[in-house]
């Protein structure tokens, strides 16, 4: 059985909240704590980093519009691969060169972490993005809650 069109373009945005795009970022996943960026205040991470999640959910939620209505299993995997992946992959680039204030850096590279570690794990098994239960984005999606992130910086598909 293949998934509703729906469910896919909510699992995209979901992911597209999360990560990074291969052209907006690099796919380093170091947290270098001696950026040249500077620290920004509290209010200013959550905007930046808002406005950077809400840019790649609208690219993903584009090349989502493209896919059939009832797409098969096989072009989600490939849709996964080909445009959730790359977005994700520059979303998390993108905000890993943000520079947090010193008290939420220790969480802020804690989500940065977890993000890359979620979007590996969708690279080991596209089918995962589909999960709304995958412990992955319960871990990313409540680190985004205690950095006072919006649900355009959550991961994966919203559960039922």
């Amino acid at each position: 059985m293949n998934p509703p069109k729906g469910i896919v373009i909510g699992v995209v945005a979901g992911l597209i909240a999360v990560g990074g795009l291969a052209a907006c970022g690099d796919d380093d996943e170091s947290s270098d704590t001696t950026s040249t960026a500077a620290t920004l205040s509290s209010d200013e991470l959550v905007s930046e980093a808002q406005a950077t999640c809400s840019e790649h959910n609208k690219a993903i939620n584009a090349a989502a519009a493209d896919l059939p209505a009832d797409p098969s299993a096989v072009e989600v995997r490939t849709f996964v691969k080909d445009y959730v992946l790359p977005q994700y992959t520059a979303w998390i680039g993108t905000l890993d060169k943000l520079a947090p204030p010193e008290d939420v850096a220790a969480d802020w590279d804690a989500y940065i972490t977890a993000s890359y570690e979620t979007r590996d794990a969708i690279k080991d098994n596209p089918d995962l993005a589909l999960d709304p239960d995958a412990t992955e984005f319960a871990t990313v999606n409540e680190q985004a809650d205690a950095l006072g992130l919006g649900e355009e910086c959550y991961a994966g598909p919203t559960p039922a």
